[in-house]
């Protein structure tokens, strides 16, 4: 493998030694350190452990054993503990006894304790430990088994109390060096003296020693971490109990800083002795601790680097696999052994399979990485680590930064390298069975680990005790995203990944592409405060654009799941930036039952996402949204259901243009990235930085959760505050419609339907008025004076409308104007309308028909303000019209005409353009309130500018296709209902009306013919939608001849509407909730589909679809009541049951239920918390309001 060490990496380090020395006064005192130590001597005989030719228990002690624990919290309250202990190693269970009781305790996770054995061969067995070369009798197990419990005791309260002290303190670092290890494997040990005289030591060492000081805030040295990779085996022939060399290093050393503690952590050791070795003299073996101690103080006297930055944990537990088991004939023969301790390895293998139990396959293997802010990072180790994963870790992960030990949680056996397992020889096969494992390791053992270490520590982190973010620290790439409460990445280390960010820049006029890719020089580090990740890139390899840089940085908030993202460039002004593509992230991670929302108008969801952006030949597809316009929010939510979600989101409180984009790749990945348009290409600045974050985030539950947690935020900005609705603005007859009725055409087949639908109901009926104007639909607009029928025709049919009690919406496009119109070249209307990017308008076609383009007028510009502002004057003033439908009214178009005087490609200029133009409307007509403005779909940033928004979404089925992979969901009612009047479906009884000023050669032979009956559970269902979702109900193409030829399902309109009326505190004014599960049955129905561009040539498209009998939605009132909104569309009576979790409706623990219906409100018993299910009887296509108030 290459050496990753590149100038990025080194840019790194430079980089924190930069940070270092400009936040040195801040430094000290940034971490708490406290440190405690107990004493783990046994008190009497025990066995020895380490070696098997001992003979008898222990005959005394020549100095005490210790274990220590050293616990280290970061600015942010994260805690990480390390203990060391004077002991050979310990066994899984011994090992899980004690992190389980610090979870328990203190709240430690696996990933926040680290157990380091110092491997000393004179101290006392622990737990089953190396059971395999011990014949101990019942007895001295029994002792064995009483002193690890005690030992237990002892580390849980040795942690306790370093948490205890923790005080303010200051960290730093170094390596020092020292030579007295030796390899065991490739030297001789008699051999060695003359070896080592000539130069000609074999095999692999690891010679460093590394040295972590602890400082408190009087500038004393508290603690002293050092390591090195040796056996502690300078004795072999004792009895006494001693700490080997280690133990006299860290005496020799805490009497050289007097009032510190001394804690040695053993490196990768497993094949690595000292030289010379062996015997019971404690002098010789106090030398060499000397000698140890020594080469630290030299460390600590030169300059050291400080640790600045956070702290992050990472653990990982994996299974990892033995080799095959030895054959019969195998084990047979190592049975009659006279090794005594293979013969009896094998022996119970043996015994164990013929019992029928089947041995272990694989082992669970723990590692560990700390990272301790940008300049040190641990990574800790089970087993008998051999010296080649030291040498090969710090080589990859930069032996200025790491720092790697062995012996750590778990001592389970010899952990070989691949070359030390091919090997063979005592630490690559025959050590296993003096551990008790049935089998050697897989030969991959090592590339299996090393590949944990790199998942583990090759990322830049910051974490909040919620949410965790990474980042390669080579080149930036995203690599983490995980929720720390269900530990769920949602970026999939597996794909195949690109740059954080892509720019479009124009260079001297010429367009290109920048990505991290092109930076000789990447940077990152922790600031101070340790929630905010800052990365730079620097040094392009872009002509013309020397200086380019491109800062990035991430912050987090104390527990909060999601993370802000912002970046910043540094560039010559002349360079011009036309996109920032940011953050990207590259393979969102798999889960069962994806689902993703995305607010595109009311709202849509896709079942099988992944499926859908990989396209039809597998190669992958792109789906955009942009914002303002189609997406209604600044939010979308990729999730799994039942799993976690991914969150993603802008706070841009100005509503500036971006787009939300996912695409596809081969293979089944999916990526994200935000798009962002800087005003004029950022070409009048040197330094650009986006004026808002991009959000992260993680959840769990489903889009109404992602919804709810948008809402927190977005109802507290401005356009929610002055939304009109809110405001008291609206007119009170769109606040007391009780039906709409959406027809086309002149006057006598528009409003004299409202009125007899309105005598029938009982309830005001408003009308959404098309095809009123002079000109044909989708070709000659803005030319709708006069109407069609005349001036004086239309005056007079609107006064008799207004004498029935009917008012009126008309239709007027706020964009198009028509190419081919008269008046296109008459006014000079190209000069503004929208430009793309190469000047040039960008002509859109409807209509199939004439096939003649309408061009989208600049909202900028004077010129298009004042003339459709005049004809909505006109409208009002002089025809009567109660007020206007703006078309395309929430839709954007980016202008890119220097001319038109507003900043060009991004910015708000569009939104300030619809401000100005619905003030000047209302300003003209003067009209106090009174007139209304109407938008087609619906959109935040329209909230303060619209009385009403049309959200045709419930009959999405009409024109989309029968393949689509689409469902709708109310998400902009979940976030912003209370805040705006919804209305407008497509549900018709009959074919589509056809414009009569379209060519006569293309109208279908009967339009308005009624729809074949088995169409009408399409129809209930869109009106059911529009009900519970708290929609104004509407009907398409409506004729009084309808109460006679289809008179149940215009009864349903009519029962919807009389049942909304009664409940409008919940159904306009409430705020939604998350509807109950209902038990409704599914049936397949026919739906139907069909343009109003049909003509002749076009037939209806029938498809079929399963779909719920019953759906509901809930509310929460202004005065805290809960209401639950119920429509049935089945031919006979359904039984519900609805499952109520009283916590998240926040109802009383008793309360009164009602029931609203047609007839009034009614009482039908009560509800308590403890019985949080209801159980009702729905009459056939029946609608009801259940009411729940406190008692």
């Amino acid at each position: 493998m290459p050496n990753p060490l590149s100038s990025r990496t080194a840019c790194c380090v430079v980089a924190v030694v930069i940070s270092l020395v400009a936040h040195d006064a801040n430094a000290l005192g940034q971490w708490k350190v406290g440190v405690a130590t107990v004493k783990i001597t046994p008190t009497g005989p025990l066995w020895m452990s380490g070696y098997g030719s001992r003979t008898k228990p222990s005959e005394g002690t020549e100095h005490d054993l210790w274990a220590k624990a050293l616990a280290i919290e970061d600015p942010n309250g994260r805690t990480a503990v390390l203990v060391t202990l004077d002991v050979v190693g310990i066994d899984l269970a011994t090992s899980l006894a004690i992190r389980d009781t610090l979870e328990e305790k203190y709240g430690l996770g696996r990933d926040q304790v680290a157990l380091n054995c110092s491997h000393n061969h004179s101290g006392p067995v622990v737990g089953r430990n190396l059971e395999g070369i011990y014949f101990l009798d019942e007895t001295q197990w029994k002792h064995i088994d009483q002193y690890t419990a005690w030992l237990q005791g002892q580390v849980v309260a040795v942690v306790g109390e370093a948490i205890g002290n923790l005080v303010k303190c200051s960290l730093a670092w170094g390596q020092g060096r020292v030579d007295f290890a030796v390899n065991r494997r490739n030297n001789k040990h008699d051999e060695v003296e003359r070896l080592r005289a000539q130069g000609q030591l074999e095999g692999p060492v690891d010679h460093d020693l590394p040295v972590l000081r602890v400082t408190d805030t009087d500038g004393h040295t508290t603690a002293i971490v050092f390591g090195y990779a040796c056996h502690p085996t300078k004795l072999t022939g004792n009895y006494r109990w001693c700490g080997d060399y280690v133990g006299y290093a860290q005496l020799h050393l805490e009497k050289a800083h007097p009032g510190a503690v001394a804690m040695f952590w053993q490196g990768c050791c497993g094949d690595q002795t000292p030289w010379p070795r062996g015997g019971d003299d404690y002098a010789k073996a106090e030398k060499v601790g000397r000698q140890l101690a020594d080469a630290a103080c030299a460390t600590l006297s030169k300059p050291l680097t400080e640790i600045t930055g956070s702290l992050t944990t990472r653990y990982a537990e994996f299974d990892l696999k033995l080799d095959e088991l030895p054959d019969q004939q195998r084990l047979n023969e190592r049975a009659n052994s006279k090794n005594r301790y293979e013969a009896r390895w094998a022996k119970r293998l043996m015994e164990q399979i013929d019992s029928g139990k089947t041995p272990v396959q694989s082992y669970p293997y723990p590692v560990q990485v700390w990272q301790l802010g940008c300049g040190l990072t641990f990574v800790l180790l089970g087993g008998e680590v051999v010296v080649d994963y030291a040498v090969r870790l710090k080589a990859e992960l930069g032996a200025e930064r790491t720092w790697v030990a062995g012996y750590t949680n778990d001592v389970m056996t010899y952990i070989p390298s691949r070359r030390v397992r091919l090997e063979g020889g005592y630490e690559g096969t025959r050590a296993m069975m003096y551990y008790g494992l049935p089998s050697v390791w897989a030969p991959e053992i090592e590339e299996v680990i090393v590949a944990k270490v790199h998942e583990l520590a090759t990322t830049a982190t910051i974490e909040n005790g919620a949410l965790r973010v990474g980042v390669d620290p080579h080149d930036g790439k995203l690599l983490e995203l995980v929720d720390l409460g269900t530990k769920h990445n949602h970026v999939d280390s597996n794909a195949d990944s690109g740059g954080l960010w892509e720019l479009n820049v124009h260079v001297d006029g010429q367009p290109t592409v920048l990505t991290p890719s092109q930076s000789k020089s990447f940077r990152w580090e922790i600031m101070p405060k340790g929630q905010t990740l800052r990365l730079t890139w620097t040094e392009f390899e872009l002509s013309g654009a020397s200086g380019f840089t491109v800062e990035v940085t991430v912050g987090l908030e104390a527990n909060a799941l999601t993370s802000q993202w912002q970046i910043a460039l540094t560039k010559p002004a002349e360079v011009a930036v036309r996109q920032i593509r940011f953050p990207r992230v590259f393979g969102l991670s798999q889960q069962e039952n994806e689902r993703l929302a995305v607010p595109a108008w009311l709202g849509q969801k896709a079942n099988d996402p992944r499926s859908m952006l990989g396209g039809k030949d597998g190669r992958g597809r792109r789906l955009a949204w942009d914002y303002p316009g189609r997406m209604a929010l600044q939010c979308l939510a990729y999730y799994g259901e039942g799993g976690s979600g991914l969150y993603a989101a802008c706070d841009d409180t100005a509503a500036r243009r971006k787009t939300f984009a996912l695409w596809g790749a081969t293979g089944g990945q999916v990526n994200y990235e935000t798009v962002h348009y800087p005003e004029n290409g950022a070409t009048d600045q040197a330094r650009y930085a986006l004026p808002y974050r991009v959000l992260l985030g993680t959840f769990q539950g489903d889009w109404i959760t992602a919804a709810e947690r948008y809402r927190t935020w977005a109802t507290d900005q401005r356009w929610a505050k002055e939304s009109r609705l809110r405001k008291g603005l609206v007119a009170d007859w769109v606040l007391d419609t009780g039906a709409w009725i959406w027809n086309r055409g002149p006057s006598p087949g528009v409003l004299p339907p409202a009125a007899a639908l309105q005598k029938r109901l009982g309830l005001p009926v408003s009308v959404f008025w098309h095809w009123w104007h002079g000109c044909a639909y989708d070709i000659g607009f803005p030319e709708y004076l006069p109407p069609r029928e005349g001036t004086e025709a239309f005056k007079q049919a609107a006064a008799r409308a207004h004498d029935d009690g009917v008012r009126f919406i008309v239709y007027m496009n706020q964009r198009a104007w028509g190419m081919s119109s008269r008046s296109w070249k008459e006014e000079g209307a190209e000069r503004f309308a929208v430009k793309g990017p190469d000047g040039r308008v960008r002509p859109e076609v409807y209509n199939i028909f004439t096939r003649q383009a309408l061009a989208s007028m600049c909202l900028a510009t004077p010129f298009w303000r004042n003339k459709y502002a005049g004809l909505a004057e006109e409208a009002f003033k002089d025809l009567g019209v109660d007020g206007i439908y703006m078309d395309q009214a929430c839709s954007h178009r980016a202008c890119y005409d220097p001319n038109h005087g507003h900043p060009l490609g991004g910015g708000n200029s569009w939104m300030e353009g619809f401000r100005t133009l619905s003030n000047d409307i209302r300003n003209r007509t003067n009209a106090d309130g009174r007139i209304v403005l109407a938008g087609e779909g619906c959109g935040e940033a329209w909230l303060p500018y619209l009385d009403l928004m049309l959200t045709l979404q419930v009959s999405r089925e009409r024109y989309s296709s029968p393949t689509d992979p689409w469902e709708v969901i109310p998400f902009f009612q979940a976030v912003y209902h209370s805040y705006a009047v919804t209305y407008g479906s497509y549900s018709s009884l009959t074919m589509p009306p056809y414009d009569e000023l379209w060519p006569a050669e293309f109208a279908p032979k009967q339009p308005l013919a009624l729809l074949d009956r088995k169409y009408s559970r399409q129809f209930y269902l869109e009106q059911a939608r529009a009900f519970v979702w708290g929609q104004q109900p509407a009907l398409a193409n409506f004729r009084p001849e309808h109460f006679d030829q289809r008179p149940e399902e215009i009864e349903y309109v009519m029962r919807l509407a009389r049942v909304r009326s009664r409940a409008t505190k919940y159904l306009l004014h409430g705020e939604f909730l998350r509807p109950p599960q209902l038990n409704a049955p599914e049936v397949t129905s026919d739906f139907s589909r069909l343009s109003i561009y049909a003509g002749q040539k076009s037939r209806l498209t029938s498809s079929q679809k399963q779909h719920p009998l019953a759906i509901a939605g809930a509310w929460r009132a202004s005065d805290g009541d809960v209401a639950i909104a119920l429509a049935s569309i089945a031919e006979q009576a359904l039984s519900l049951s609805l499952a109520l979790d009283p916590a998240y409706y926040d109802l009383p623990k008793h309360a009164h239920v009602y029931r609203i219906d047609e007839a009034g409100r009614h009482p039908i018993g009560s509800f308590t918390s403890d019985k949080p299910t209801l159980k009702l009887e729905l009459p056939p296509r029946q609608a009801w309001i259940i009411e729940f108030t406190e008692e």
